[in-house]
């Protein structure tokens, strides 16, 4: 197009991102809009897990996010999608959340999330000690949003 330089176009594939605390809106699979806060993230959180009785496995350590998911698809959905909450590590590793249950940190519950609802809860991670945690990245097959500390 004449005059464009192709900046705006680059400004919207861009990935969307900002520090933990920060409200983050983008765009997930099958028309999900979403709106996260990344309101903390606690590492290493071994204590919550042993607190629970769970065990780490050797050669790890667990961290916790902590957030909020806001529906701003103009409908209903069935569940938050949390699963597309990952850890990013120091060396730029990309870490899929753990199943655990710590009742100190409760998780995001299951079921319908109304339009404009918002629900906080608790992802868990596992990741190898030798490794630090950079931040928190959300990709639902749409926008990448990301999180650094």
């Amino acid at each position: 197009m004449p005059g464009n330089s192709g900046d705006d176009v680059d400004e919207d594939l861009a990935p969307r991102s900002g520090k933990v605390g920060d409200f983050l809106e983008g765009q997930g699979q099958y028309g999900l809009h979403a709106g996260w806060r990344i309101l903390m993230v606690r590492y290493p959180a071994d204590e919550s897990f042993i607190d629970a009785g769970l065990t780490i496995p050797d050669g790890y350590a667990s961290a916790i996010a902590g957030g909020m998911f806001t529906n701003k698809s103009g409908g209903p959905i069935q569940a938050p999608p949390v699963s597309g909450l990952c850890l990013l590590d120091s060396q730029g590793g990309v870490h899929a959340p753990a199943a655990a249950v710590l009742d100190s940190h409760p998780g995001f519950r299951d079921g319908e999330v109304f339009d404009e609802e918002t629900i906080a809860g608790h992802v868990f991670y596992l990741i190898p000690k030798e490794l630090d945690v950079q931040g928190i990245q959300w990709q639902s097959g749409g926008d990448v949003l990301t999180w650094l500390q």
